[in-house]
């Protein structure tokens, strides 16, 4: 399902400093489960196992946004929990970063794959739902930009 492109100003704002996004880059959902529709623990394990896979091989970058009703951002940590990978949401301010927040988690030994530390960019977007792009462009470009340049 394809969300509506943002309003003219927010998406000028992050094309003019991010690019065009290619067709790769679109945006869609492949499952309509919000993380906050279910307290089952056998659910949470799969989810976190599923997640955990893709924080392994990529650095992610997630937009807490206050209003979002699709994805329940603050059940993250108490998913990886749930599913006893230690978690911890660190919202302190750091220098450089104009909204904090990350996600820092401990990712087991998994077959020939190496424990390993890792953090998730976490940043809040008070005003934002879904779609941060649409009221807090400018703000997100920001975050995207910065987060980009310690790759």
């Amino acid at each position: 399902m394809d969300d509506p492109p943002a309003d003219g100003v927010a998406n000028a704002a992050l094309t003019a400093r991010l690019g065009e996004l290619d067709a790769a880059d679109h945006y869609f959902a492949t499952d309509a489960q919000s993380c906050e529709n279910s307290t089952s623990s056998m659910f949470n394990v799969w989810m976190a196992d599923w997640f955990l896979d893709d924080v392994r091989f990529a650095r992610l970058f997630l937009t807490n946004a206050r209003w979002d009703s699709v994805i329940y951002t603050p059940a993250i940590p108490h998913l990886l929990e749930t599913a006893q990978i230690p978690t911890r949401v660190d919202t302190e301010p750091r220098a450089g970063f104009a909204r904090p927040g990350w996600i820092r988690t401990s990712l087991p030994k998994i077959g020939s794959q190496p424990a390993q530390e890792v953090e998730i960019r976490f940043p809040s977007y008070d005003s934002a739902g879904h779609m941060v792009a649409v009221s807090q462009g400018a703000d997100l470009a920001d975050d995207v930009e910065q987060w980009l340049g310690t790759l």
